[in-house]
């Protein structure tokens, strides 16, 4: 059997998920999954929205709109963007994920630049997808025309994020001379509403893709829902016919979910309820390993903003402790940052914050 293989390692955080369980079942003792992007604190209140749902009448029984449906594309224009921003610039994908590959796959250039703190599935994708790949320590540098530039901002897995107005000049001066800039900002709208206006001001920036999930700002990891928005007309077009074909559409139920949170008063509400909650947790967490000496403070000028920090304890010491963390090892191939930080750790920070102490308190 002729078939196609790369030399790309298994995900270390599905590697320690799995050693916990193992552990767990072994020991009979509860382990804190630290290790995954996972909202925990209290879930997003789901049965009040399906209570709401006419499923019989919303498309369940129909194949969807292979690149998503008119109705939810609409939220999310009111959502993030105004009105230069068209239905026809949008496609909906399962997942950040998947748009990320959908992207690599039908894009060719000539250099993947991930950043020196890189989340590891997009090295595994470019991987995957045959590309080249260069490291940036940060965006002063200059890429080349044909260059595809990925930008994770609040970055993953440190939580640290850009000034706006530095990120956004960056962003213009890059895509000047036509380098491509994908933008994955899936933590952004954890502490921000539709207030925040910077996917709008971006979107009007040549070369930029932005990619976006409901995986952390509305708690729903399982729903496998996400969107790319660009004005690259042939690009979207591709990744379209792709969607067609190797898809046959994105979920409707999550497309359906996702559109009463948007654009309903009771569904505004829910969504408010989670993040408040969920920020007030992540924050009194992020405060602690601060005042503890724990959170890896060279890393950060501003407290991590999102759902994860770095903190100066192994891997190993966390697993002692009962606590899933994944080495910064995993998150960096450059050597001097590898040696650096090869002792520290990322966590989410995302649990409600007596859990944490309960493990975190023998720590000190």
């Amino acid at each position: 059997m002729n078939i196609y293989s790369h030399n790309v390692p298994p995900s270390r955080i599905i590697e320690i998920g799995n050693k916990i369980t193992q552990l767990s079942l072994e020991t009979g003792e509860e382990y804190l999954a630290l290790n995954r992007g996972v909202n925990a604190v209290s879930p997003i209140d789901i049965n009040s929205v399906v209570k709401e749902l006419d499923l019989n009448t919303g498309g369940i029984h129909n194949y969807p709109v292979s690149h998503g449906s008119l109705e939810f594309k609409e939220a999310i224009i009111r959502e993030y963007f105004d009105d230069y921003t068209t239905p026809d610039m949008i496609a909906v994908t399962a997942g950040a994920i998947s748009a990320i590959d959908l992207v690599l796959r039908t894009f060719k250039p000539t250099k993947v630049h991930l950043p020196a703190f890189f989340w590891g599935p997009y090295k595994s994708l470019a991987e995957l997808n045959s590309h080249s790949i260069e490291y940036y320590r940060d965006l002063s540098q200059e890429f080349s025309r044909d260059d595809i530039v990925i930008i994770c901002d609040p970055n993953n897995p440190t939580g640290a994020k850009m000034d706006d107005k530095e990120l956004f000049e960056n962003m213009q001066r890059i895509t000047t001379n036509g380098t491509t800039i994908l933008f994955d900002s899936p933590y952004r709208r954890m502490r921000r509403g539709v207030e925040d206006n910077f996917f709008k001001r971006i979107s009007r920036i040549p070369n930029l893709l932005i990619i976006e999930s409901f995986s952390k700002s509305l708690g729903m990891p399982g729903m496998r829902i996400a969107f790319i928005r660009t004005n690259a007309e042939h690009l979207l077009s591709e990744i379209m016919i792709r969607l067609t074909y190797g898809f046959g559409g994105v979920n409707q139920l999550a497309q359906q979910v996702v559109t009463y949170l948007l654009s309903t008063t009771e569904g505004k509400e829910i969504v408010h309820q989670f993040k408040t909650e969920t920020n007030k947790q992540i924050i009194k967490n992020i405060n602690w390993l601060s005042d503890n000496g724990l959170l890896e403070e060279s890393l950060y000028t501003e407290a991590p903003d999102g759902i994860f920090a770095i903190i100066n304890r192994s891997e190993e010491h966390m697993m002692l402790n009962r606590i899933g963390a994944v080495t910064m090892e995993f998150f960096t191939e450059l050597p001097d940052l590898k040696s650096r930080y090869g002792k520290c750790s990322r966590i989410c920070v995302s649990v409600p914050h007596t859990k944490f102490l309960k493990y975190f308190n023998k720590l000190i």
